[in-house]
């Protein structure tokens, strides 16, 4: 019984974290799209250039600044 009481404060915790307005999305944020966000590049020889062109939209409301762009 005394589990179970934990498991629903736990529960109750959570659930207010997550509907509070703090953690809400915010309506003037900036948000980045791509049509094609990832792209698998073939084989290639060590060395040789690739260039693959992507287009980053702003659906968002606010400024979107795009700080550092990198490669995994």
């Amino acid at each position: 019984m005394k589990h179970r009481k934990s498991i629903l404060t736990m529960m109750l915790f959570f659930s207010i974290l997550l509907f509070s307005p703090a953690f809400a999305a915010d309506a003037t944020a900036p948000v980045a799209s791509a049509d094609q966000p990832v792209y698998r590049f073939s084989q290639v020889v060590a060395g040789t250039e690739i260039i693959h062109p992507f287009t980053i939209r702003n659906t968002g409301t606010a400024e979107l600044k795009i700080i550092s762009i990198y490669s995994a």
